[in-house]
C-alpha cells in the first residue's frame, strides 16, 4: 500500500486589514483619552487628600503677588475699596499681608477639599459680608489694621465693599459648585472609587484590544507597543511639564511673576508628579513587552531553519511543502553509431563474373488431379500419383 505524504504546508499569516488598522487606531485613542483621564484622577485625589491647595497657600507670601503689574495689595484695592471713604491702596498692602486674611482663604480652600472628596454634602461658599466682618472685627487683624493705617472700619466701608466685591464673589461661588453634572463628575473622579473605576475602564479596553488582536491574527508585539504608548505618552509630557516648571521656577528662578510661588509650586505638583509618574511607568513595562516580542519574532523571521536529522524507517514531515517528483526517464544503452557506408563485402572485391542466361521453366501439373507441381517431382504431392 502507497504511504500517503504527511508533509504540512507552511502557515502563512495574513496581513492585518483595513479593519483591524481602523480597530486599533480606535483603540489607541480611546486607551490614550483614559490615560489621560486615570492621570488626572489619580493627581486630584492625592492633592486634594493631601490638602495641597490649602497647605500651598499657607507657603505663600500673598503680598508678593502681581496682578497686572501692581502688587496683591494694591490690585485688592483697586477692585473692592476704591470708592470706600478714607481708604488708600497702603491699606489694601497691610489687609492681604495679614496671616489671618491668608487664613480666611485657607479655611475656604479646606472646606473645597473636603467636599470634593465627599466628605460632606455641603457645597462651600465664599461669602463677601464674611469677609469684610474678618477685616472690621476679626481677632487680631481690626486691632492690627488700625495700628498699622489708623482707620478704622464703618457701614459706608462696609456697602461699598460688597457692591464692588458681590459680583465677583458670586461667579467663585458659581465656579466651585458648577452644574450638577460637572459637579458629580469632579466629585466622583477626586474620589478613590472614581480612581479605581478609571483604572478597571483602562485594563478593561487593554483586554479588549489584545483579545482582538489574538482573535483576528494581529501582531500582538505591536498591540502590546501601541497600548503602552499609548498609556505613556501622555503622562510623560505632564511628568516632564512638572519637571521643568519647577526646574524654572524653583531652583533657576526665571519667571518673575512667580517668584510668589517657589515653596508652594512643589507642594501642588508633587501630587501631579506621582499620578502621572505611575501611570507612564505601567505604559513602558507594556511598551517595553510589546518591542522585545517584536525583536524576537523578527530575528527568528531571518534566522535559517536547521537541517534535522532523518529516520529511513518514519516518514519525513517536512515544515515546507515537498516539491513534485517528476520521474526519470529511462537510460538508453549507448551504441556505437555504425556508418552508413560499411566495408565492401568480400565478394564485392572479387572480379564480378560474367552473368549467364537461366533456362526459362514451364509449368508442370499432375496428370491425375491437375495440381502444380515442381519440374523434377516424380510423384504428385496432392493425389499421390506416379508422374511418367
Amino acid at each position: 500500500m502507497a504511504k500517503k505524504n504527511h508533509s504540512h504546508a507552511p502557515e502563512t499569516k495574513k496581513k492585518p486589514g483595513a479593519g483591524a488598522v481602523f480597530g486599533s487606531v480606535i483603540l489607541f485613542i480611546v486607551t490614550l483619552l483614559l490615560s489621560v483621564l486615570l492621570m488626572l484622577s489619580t493627581s486630584l485625589h492625592l492633592m486634594l487628600k493631601n490638602h495641597a491647595p490649602s497647605h500651598a497657600l499657607s507657603e505663600i507670601a500673598l503680598s508678593q503677588i502681581q496682578i497686572d503689574g501692581q502688587s496683591f495689595g494694591s490690585w485688592f484695592y483697586t477692585c473692592y475699596l476704591w470708592n470706600a471713604e478714607g481708604l488708600n491702596p497702603a491699606y489694601g498692602e497691610s489687609v492681604v499681608a495679614h496671616p489671618e486674611f491668608r487664613a480666611f482663604f485657607q479655611n475656604h480652600l479646606s472646606d473645597i477639599e473636603h467636599y470634593y472628596l465627599k466628605e460632606t454634602d455641603d457645597i462651600p461658599e465664599l461669602s463677601a459680608d464674611a469677609l469684610f466682618d474678618l477685616m472690621q472685627n476679626g481677632n487680631g487683624i481690626a486691632d492690627d489694621l488700625k495700628q498699622q493705617t489708623g482707620i478704622t472700619l464703618n457701614d459706608t466701608h462696609r456697602e461699598a465693599f460688597l457692591y464692588n466685591a458681590e459680583e465677583d464673589v458670586a461667579d467663585w461661588n458659581a465656579a466651585i459648585a458648577g452644574n450638577s453634572f460637572t459637579r458629580g463628575m469632579l466629585r466622583f473622579l477626586c474620589s478613590l472609587p472614581g480612581v479605581i473605576t478609571v483604572g478597571v475602564l483602562t485594563g478593561v479596553i487593554f483586554l479588549l484590544w489584545l483579545f482582538l488582536a489574538i482573535a483576528g491574527g494581529w501582531r500582538k508585539g505591536r498591540m502590546l507597543t501601541g497600548s503602552g504608548c499609548a498609556i505613556a505618552i501622555p503622562n510623560l509630557l505632564v511628568l516632564l511639564g512638572c519637571g521643568v516648571m519647577l526646574l524654572l521656577v524653583s531652583a533657576l528662578d526665571c519667571i518673575p511673576r512667580l517668584s510668589f510661588a517657589k515653596t508652594a509650586l512643589p507642594v501642588l505638583t508633587q501630587p501631579f508628579l506621582w499620578g502621572s509618574g505611575i501611570v507612564a511607568l505601567c505604559g513602558m513595562i507594556l511598551a517595553s513587552i510589546g518591542i522585545c516580542a517584536n525583536s524576537i519574532v523578527k530575528s527568528k523571521r531571518h534566522s535559517p531553519i536547521p537541517a534535522q536529522p532523518t529516520d529511513p524507517a518514519q516518514p519525513v514531515f517536512s515544515e515546507f511543502p515537498a516539491e513534485p517528483v517528476v520521474p526519470a526517464a529511462p537510460a538508453v544503452p549507448e551504441t556505437p553509431i555504425e556508418p552508413i557506408i560499411s566495408a565492401a563485402p568480400e565478394s564485392l572485391a572479387e572480379p564480378m563474373a560474367t552473368p549467364t542466361a537461366a533456362p526459362v521453366q514451364t509449368a508442370v501439373f499432375c496428370p491425375h488431379c491437375g495440381a502444380k507441381l515442381n519440374a523434377d517431382d516424380k510423384f504428385c504431392g496432392s493425389c499421390g500419383g506416379t508422374l511418367l
